[in-house]
């Protein structure tokens, strides 16, 4: 891991935080996968899930492997709600508005990066994200 690396994803999120939703830049998938770069040093799904910038392109990869494959394929192992913290990745237990599994990125201090259609990138206390959110880890 990155030293500092929980700083470093704060301004990561900050800079995106209000922007509007955009394939490839602040999609929830992207931002997750900056934030885990940012943490990590390399992008553990480099191997894994291509890199987009249309939603056609997008949906294909979800086609191709589903999100907890993707995840456990590429060095993530799931934790229990209760122990999840800053650094794990979320994965919601419904699709959003565009038929693909809602991801967030977990901050420090009890906060979640993630974005939507409607609303663009938001960050929200993670305690509210859906009962039946999965969450896994990476780094350890």
């Amino acid at each position: 891991m990155i030293h500092n690396w929980d700083c470093a994803v704060i301004e990561v999120a900050v800079a995106n935080r209000g922007r509007p939703f955009k394939w490839g830049s602040t999609d929830c998938v992207t931002l997750t996968r900056r934030c885990l770069k940012t943490m990590l040093g390399v992008d553990p799904w480099a191997e894994v899930l291509p890199r987009y910038r249309t939603k056609k392109v997008a949906l294909k990869a979800a086609l191709d492997i589903d999100a907890v494959t993707a995840i456990e394929s590429s060095g993530g192992l799931e934790v229990a709600r209760a122990f999840a913290t800053a650094g794990d990745v979320g994965i919601g237990p419904e699709l959003d508005d565009h038929g693909l599994p809602a991801v967030a990125f977990l901050l420090p201090s009890r906060k979640a990066l993630f974005s939507t259609a409607a609303d663009g990138v938001l960050i929200v206390d993670h305690l509210t994200l859906p009962v039946g959110t999965r969450f896994f880890r990476y780094g350890e």
